[in-house]
């Protein structure tokens, strides 16, 4: 019934589904019976939770009990959703398509916001969370390009005698130093301020 739209794998008891799912990379979800011989689904379930690579997965879980207290049990062992007996193939078809959907707009984010923050980092300096040099010289470029005929301040500083407080106080002191400068040449800049540029 879902093999038009996915490929599937079954398995008639717990321990053969753990095992499935322990060695068929690729699987991206899981419709369970919680009655099955040898395992039942709630076994199933606690195995997948103690191994990482399927701790993840969506479980739907599928019950003959309208039982409250064994639902939420499913869903306190990691299912996502449950369905009672009997099984209307296309609700369960629908529930699943929704689910995977649901679940790749949310890793889409996830690697966006990971992009995103690669990018971030790449343009700073690790120490002081200012611009790097590469990154001061493109928006630098881009300030004056903006307005060629503009009155521009160049201010350079330099931290006297750092070598002498990294020796004396530790590296360690002396990067939570640079932090502090950078914070307070941000917090300088901010919403009201004259466009600017700053980098280290």
């Amino acid at each position: 019934r879902f093999a038009s739209e996915y490929a599937v794998g079954e398995a008639k008891a717990g321990v053969e589904a753990l095992r499935l799912l322990r060695e068929q990379p690729g699987i991206i979800g899981v419709i369970l019976d919680l009655c099955m011989p040898l395992m039942d689904g709630f076994g199933v379930m606690a195995g997948m939770q103690g191994t990482p690579a399927l701790s993840c997965l969506p479980v739907i879980v599928v019950t003959a009990s309208d039982d409250t207290d064994t639902q939420n049990r499913a869903l306190n062992y990691g299912a996502v959703d449950v369905i009672v007996k009997p099984i209307d193939p296309v609700e369960i078809r629908l529930r699943l398509r929704r689910l995977l959907a649901l679940l790749r707009a949310s890793k889409l984010e996830a690697e966006n916001k990971w992009l995103k923050e690669r990018v971030r980092l790449s343009e700073i300096d690790g120490k002081t969370g200012l611009w790097n040099k590469q990154t001061f010289c493109a928006e630098t470029r881009k300030l004056l390009d903006a307005d060629p005929s503009g009155r521009y301040a160049v201010l350079r500083w330099d931290i006297d005698n750092f070598k002498v407080f990294n020796d004396f106080f530790g590296t360690s002191a002396g990067d939570a130093l640079l932090r502090k400068i950078g914070e307070q040449c941000r917090s300088n800049t901010g919403a009201h301020a004259a466009p600017c540029t700053q980098g280290h």
